[in-house]
C-alpha cells in the first residue's frame, strides 16, 4: 500500500513538473514574434531557469511592471512589442 502511494505521488509530481515546463514553452515563441531579444527563458530570467520567485532581468522586470500597470492576472509576452530595448 505504501508503495502504490508513494508511486502515484511520484507520478503526480513528474506530472505537474512537465506541465509546468511545457506551458511556458509558448511563451518564448510569442515573445519571439514581437522582441528578436527574447532567445530563451534566460531573456526574462536570471539563470536561465523560469521558476516563481527567482530573480528576473530588465526584461523579466519590466513584464512585471506591466502586469500590475495592466492588472493583469498573468504576464503576456506580447506585451514585448512595447518594451523600450526590444531587440537588446
Amino acid at each position: 500500500m505504501r508503495s502504490l502511494r508513494f508511486s502515484l505521488i511520484t507520478a503526480a509530481g513528474l506530472l505537474a513538473l512537465s506541465m509546468t515546463a511545457q506551458a511556458k514553452a509558448p511563451w518564448i515563441a510569442k515573445g519571439k514574434e514581437v522582441d528578436p531579444g527574447v532567445k530563451n527563458c534566460a531573456s526574462c530570467h536570471e539563470g536561465g531557469k523560469a521558476k516563481k520567485g527567482d530573480p528576473l532581468t530588465e526584461r523579466g522586470t519590466w513584464l512585471m511592471a506591466e502586469k500590475g500597470k495592466r492588472k493583469a492576472a498573468e504576464v503576456d509576452p506580447t506585451w514585448l512589442k512595447d518594451y523600450p530595448k526590444k531587440g537588446k
